[in-house]
This record gives C-alpha cells, structure tokens and sequence, in this order.
C-alpha cells in the first residue's frame, strides 16, 4: 500500500546549509485517535505502526532524528556528545554543530522552536509549554548555542540567531489558571511586559495565555530580533495537527532542524 504524507518546510530565512522540516498528521500508519502520522512512541500508539511513520519521514532526512524524551522541563541535550544512538536522551531541548544529526521535537499544542546562528555553524530546537516557557527552556538554548560558537570560536555568530516558532495552541483556545499567570509575573524580571500574554476570561483566576506571545518577550530580553512564526492553532485546525487539549489521546508531530 502507498503511503503518502505531507511534510513542508518552514517559512522563515536561513543560511543555505541550515534545512529544517514540519511534519503534521497527514498520511502514515497509525489508527483511530492517532491517525494517522502520529511520530511519538510515549502516546499509546501501536509500536509498528509508529516505526513505519519514522521510516516514512527518514525519506525526507539524511539521517534518523535524534529523539528526546519530553518531560516539559528545561534541560538541554548537546547532541555532540551522543555516543550511542539507541540512548533516548531526557531532555526539552538539543543542540548541534555536527552536520547531518537531525534535531527533533515533538508537539501536540506546545511550541517548537527551531534556532540557528547567523553563519549555521550551530542549530538548535526546543520543546516550550507553558512550563518550559516560564522555566527557561528558550533562555538555556541560546546559552548552549553560545557556549557550542565560543568553542569554536564564532563568538561572531552569536549577534544574529534567528528563531522560528512553530505551530501551537492558539491564543483563543489556551485556557490557563491563577498559578500560570502567577508563575509568569513572578519569573518576569522586566515589570508587566507579560501581563499582555493573558487575557481574563471575567471569571476569578481565568485567563487565556499566548503561548508565542510568551516565547517572543523572553527572546527579545535575550536581544534576538530574528524570529519568524507559524501562527496556524493545533487545536483549530483538526485535519493537520494533533491537539492534546483537544482530544487528550492523541498524537504529536514533529518540528526538525539540521545542517547539510
């Protein structure tokens, strides 16, 4: 039986060796609430029908993605030290400065983010809820992409990082309470700026949160200027994307990043 999916490519500008991929959930094998390109093995989804989906994408790749196990947290994986490829590293984020290791992050209403330096030298993706958000995760990626250009010495490259932000929940549909706004107020180092991510729902502790919204004020406080999104909503747009609002059980897609 011929398969066929529907993997595109991000629409932001990168240097020409730097190619990134987004996947969504058309196509492949998986079945019932997983349907049909679901990429996580951590979902329920059967096993096989899982690995058929990754060898489907592998044809789009010139090598197997380096996978994370996601645990919404802010740890970041330099994938220059993975010795072993059959090792599921624990972290939200990766880095590289190795061609052909392809970084990715899978998603199902949280943000990817997919990073490069000015010249490509270094890449890098990350995986941002609303925890990973307000914990760091996008602030420990830049630190770790700067720290791989310092090694090489392409200090230079740390002027010009350009960000893209991927499909997510959208700011109509992230229903959040009191101890996120709070979580936010509290990490904001800057007075206010994030009050404007939210907004009351007129019920006490009731908001609705911008998740990208979020993402780009602690991407300017790092002074990155660069930042191109995908606004389309997971949880709006059923026939693309899983949405784990939406439906719980589901799948997740990928955000990929790598350099030829």
């Amino acid at each position: 039986m011929s398969v066929e999916i529907e993997p595109t490519q991000p629409e932001w500008s990168t240097p020409t060796k730097v190619k990134s991929l987004l996947t969504n959930r058309v196509g492949g094998f998986s079945k019932n609430e997983f349907s049909s390109f679901n990429l996580a093995t951590h979902v329920g989804d059967d096993v096989e029908s899982v690995q058929k989906n990754r060898e489907l994408l592998a044809n789009y790749l010139p090598s197997n993605p380096i996978w994370l196990n996601q645990v919404h947290g802010i740890e970041v994986f330099n994938a220059v030290d993975l010795i072993n490829s059959d090792v599921v590293p624990t972290a939200d984020a990766i880095v590289t400065n190795k061609s052909k290791q392809v970084l990715a992050i899978l998603t199902a209403d949280c943000v990817p983010i997919l990073f490069t330096s000015k010249n490509g030298s270094v890449v890098g993706a990350a995986h941002a809820g609303w925890r990973g958000l307000c914990g760091g995760v996008i602030e420990n990626t830049v630190e770790k992409i700067n720290a791989l250009l310092d090694s090489m010495k392409l200090s230079n490259e740390k002027e010009d990082i350009s960000v893209w932000l991927g499909p997510s929940i959208g700011p109509k549909r992230f229903e959040v309470g009191q101890e996120v706004f709070d979580s936010f107020i509290r990490a904001d180092g800057h007075k206010g700026d994030v009050s404007s991510c939210f907004t009351s729902l007129g019920v006490s502790g009731k908001y609705l949160a911008d998740l990208h919204a979020l993402a780009k004020i602690r991407l300017s406080y790092l002074g990155i200027k660069k930042v191109y999104e995908d606004v389309r909503c997971c949880f709006e747009d059923e026939g693309h994307y899983f949405s784990y609002r939406r439906e719980s059980v589901t799948g997740r897609f990928a955000s990929l990043i790598w350099i030829e």
